[in-house]
């Protein structure tokens, strides 16, 4: 036998990250006490996470939200441990532990994927090593743990009833019927052959599906009159495509499968063909229409910048000098003398303005610098504020209808009454200048008037009367120049096709054209296109529904017109005539092929009938012998429930009976009844305090008949449910009959937990007491003194 000798929890729910280690070891009783809140069912999920991978308990609430943290890390941990210690008969003790995975799998964090977060190691010679779930229930003697363990080890706080009541009565027949390993093989058997019916039942309906395609498809009442008919030698309609992959299936030498319906098809697509040559010429004036229409962008150079191209140079360098000049305003209206200095190319300026006096600039330029360096302390400040309070009053001067200060906001009568208050302020400030610092400002005055000011005359008077491209036009011209040979070919092809568009262009820059004007001048231009294909013989848009024609020059002709042979229309007549004969001639192998198909047909017919007839008796059989194997609990489950009810609804010490309600030979529904003559169900006759006994005493029955290696039974808190009586039942049932098991039950009442304690002691059972709030566990001796009767 095994059972749970340790558990050491690191970083799970309460448990930090210091290992805490609980001992059950040489106990027949473990009891789990203190307040709620504490851990006590905490212990229980890390046992239950350790042995099944996951907490059944868990609720996944969380939809489409992706949690931030893992449910049960502490503190937002990243290590979490539960290690497991076994003591076992044979093997001594064996180690196990769950481990959060590193790194984490995505979207694990979430409820409903729990179990995805832990994988499972094993001790092995001293080191932990990955293993599975088929290790661990290899050892503890079960094909499937995770679900024995619910079933036969372990009674949840708030869940007792979860079998009951999660299950109806057929699945918990089904869940039951699971523990019977005796009709495994059978079982298996029964799916092979289902899986065999299976397969037969496709293969009918496939041939059932085939023969009626086969009927509806081909005329066969008429297929006598179509006998004898004579097939005329193969030939390609379009021998390029005959080694392609794209070939067309009904020009292909073998026609395989020839139905009613692609006969239709096939000859629907020969018309398009023939209705193609009708058409061709207007097709293809169009298709070439088009798809200079489509040359949206060459179109929209073609109308800015073909008529620009031979003075491209001209205009490039006017822009380049125009930008300079607006570059070298920019400097300029600063009065900021270090910028000013930074135009490394005045000379060039003042060429490219055609104006006099450079160097006298540069000369004045350099002494006003050089004595605007020698300024240091208050008058350097007043002589910076003179000159910003100049600048202020001649930008007012270019505002005549201000009259409101724009430095301390005061409101004067008109406008020539604040330049007059601005001007006695400036004249105030000058008079608390130091005679240095008058000359500074005479300096600066001068050089603003005498040189600075006729410079920006000049240029103003320059940007006026210049007519230079934008650099948005320079940039379309440049790129119609790198298009020039297209854009010539376009221009030739216009004048040939006699397109009318000189109108549209654009004849010089600047051009004060919109991108909304321009949008319109392409529209215009691609309406012209298109308008000179004229209009399209009778039936053309009929016979090109859906751009059919598209299609046919693409798939068959390559897109080339080198391939568009005159003789291809005569060739499509006689395609029809040739697919016409093929499919007449086929109907012998149809009605061969249908015969075939009856017969296999009618073969999987019986063998379905065979095959059901089987699985109907193996059904009845597995079923009977379950129905027998019931037994094994139902004595155990009616003495247990009896013991712990003690006294209910149908009498004294009468236990529960495990009732089939259909009343067959076969299990098929398992329900509980308190009375054998009732048929209602104990969830609607009994209080949740009787239930949780029921419960109880079914799942001790499970384990006392199935559970063969692993002892420990785990009872979380049944007080919370039972009532007093029911509990004393249950502690004599607990002693007396499962005395060879661990029994680890938590309780969150001292008195409870004492009375376990004195029953079990009083017949010499080991016990321990483990205080889950002050983290320390007691093994509590008997001292109690019993009187003889």
């Amino acid at each position: 036998m095994k059972n749970i000798k340790a558990i050491t929890f690191k970083n799970f729910k309460v448990f930090g990250g210091e290992p805490y280690k609980i001992n059950f070891s040489n106990s027949n009783l473990v009891l789990l006490d203190g307040p709620n809140g504490y851990g006590k069912t905490s212990v229980f999920d890390a046992i239950e996470l350790a042995l099944t991978g996951t907490i059944s308990r868990l609720i996944p609430l969380e939809n489409r939200q992706n949690p931030t943290d893992i449910v049960v890390a502490h503190a937002g941990a990243d290590e979490v441990e539960i290690t497991l210690e076994f003591e076992d008969d044979i093997r001594g003790t064996h180690l196990i532990q769950r481990r959060l995975k590193n790194p984490l799998p995505k979207d694990a964090k979430k409820i409903s994927r729990f179990a995805d977060l832990w994988q499972l190691y094993e001790m092995i010679d001293g080191t932990w090593q990955q293993t599975s779930a088929d290790m661990l229930n290899d050892y503890l003697g079960s094909k499937n743990f995770s679900r024995d363990f619910l079933l036969f080890n372990y009674i949840q706080q708030e869940e007792t009833a979860r079998f009951l009541k999660s299950n109806n009565e057929t699945q918990r027949a089904e869940e039951l019927s699971k523990l019977f390993g005796d009709t495994k093989a059978a079982e298996q058997k029964r799916e092979q052959l289902l899986t065999i019916g299976k397969r037969v039942d496709i293969q009918k309906r496939n041939a059932l599906s085939r023969m009626n395609t086969l009927r509806s498809a081909y005329n066969i009442t008429s297929s006598a009159q179509l006998s004898n008919t004579i097939i005329t030698n193969h030939f390609f309609i379009f021998p390029w495509l005959s080694d392609r992959a794209s070939a067309p299936e009904w020009d292909r030498e073998r026609l395989n499968s020839l139905t009613q319906e692609k006969l239709n098809s096939f000859l629907q697509e020969l018309d398009h063909i023939k209705n193609f040559f009708t058409h061709k010429e207007h097709y293809l004036k169009l298709k070439a229409l088009t798809r200079a229409a489509q040359e949206q962008e060459l179109i929209k150079y073609f109308i800015t910048s073909f008529k620009s191209l031979p003075k491209i140079n001209e205009y490039l360098q006017s822009e380049l000098e125009t930008s300079f000049v607006r570059q070298s305003l920019q400097f300029l209206t600063s009065e900021n003398l270090s910028d000013i200095k930074n135009i490394s190319t005045l000379d060039h300026l003042f060429n490219t303005l055609k104006l006099e006096g450079a160097s006298e600039f540069i000369i004045r330029s350099e002494e006003l610098i050089f004595e605007e360096s020698k300024q240091r302390g208050l008058g350097s400040l007043y002589t910076e504020l003179i000159r910003h309070h100049d600048a202020m009053r001649q930008d007012l001067s270019k505002i005549p209808d201000e009259s409101d200060c724009p430095l301390c906001g005061q409101h004067y009568d008109n406008h020539d009454s604040l330049v007059r208050e601005i001007s006695k302020n400036g004249d105030l400030m000058r008079a608390m200048l130091s005679d240095q610092d008058k000359r500074l400002v005479t300096m600066r005055d001068n050089f603003r008037t005498i040189n600075l000011r006729p410079l920006l005359i000049a240029i103003e008077l320059f940007l006026k009367n210049t007519t230079s491209p934008t650099q948005d036009e320079t940039r379309a011209l440049l790129r119609a120049n790198e298009l020039k040979e297209r854009l010539n070919n376009l221009s030739n092809w216009l004048i040939k096709e006699e397109i009318e568009h000189n109108d549209i262009l654009i004849p010089s820059l600047p051009s004060n054209i919109t991108e909304h004007q321009l949008s319109l001048a392409v529209e215009e231009i691609i309406k012209r296109i298109l308008a000179s294909a004229g209009t399209p013989n009778e039936g053309y848009e009929e016979a090109n529904t859906g751009n059919v024609f598209d299609r046919i020059f693409r798939e068959y002709f390559l897109n080339d017109k080198s391939y568009m042979q005159d003789d291809i229309p005569s060739k499509a007549l006689e395609k029809e005539q040739y697919i016409r004969n093929v499919f007449y001639s086929s109907l012998d192998s149809v009605i061969k092929e249908l015969g075939q198909l009856e017969k296999y047909h009618r073969a999987l017919e019986s063998a379905a009938y065979d095959i059901n007839e089987i699985l109907t008796v193996m059904k009845s059989q597995i079923g009977q012998y379950r129905k027998k194997l019931i037994t094994d609990i139902e004595i155990p489950v009616y003495i247990y429930s009896g013991k712990i009810l003690q006294t209910h609804q149908a009498g004294l010490g009468q236990g529960i009976f495990i009732k089939d309600p259909t009343g067959g030979a076969e299990l098929k529904n398992v329900r509980l009844v308190s009375n054998w003559k009732s048929d209602h169900d104990i969830l609607n006759t009994m209080s949740s305090g009787q239930i949780s006994a029921v419960v109880i005493s079914l799942t001790l029955a499970l384990n006392r008949v199935y559970s063969a290696s692993f002892s420990s039974i785990l009872i979380d808190d049944p007080v919370q449910t039972m009532d007093d009586i029911n509990m004393s039942s249950l502690v004599e049932l607990l002693r007396n009959e499962f005395g060879d098991k661990q029994i680890l039950l938590s309780t969150h009442e001292d008195k409870v937990s004492k009375y376990f304690t004195y029953k079990f002691l009083k017949y010499g059972k080991s016990v321990r007491r483990i205080n889950i709030m002050e983290r320390k566990d007691y093994i509590p001796s008997n001292n109690y003194i019993y009187q003889s009767s």
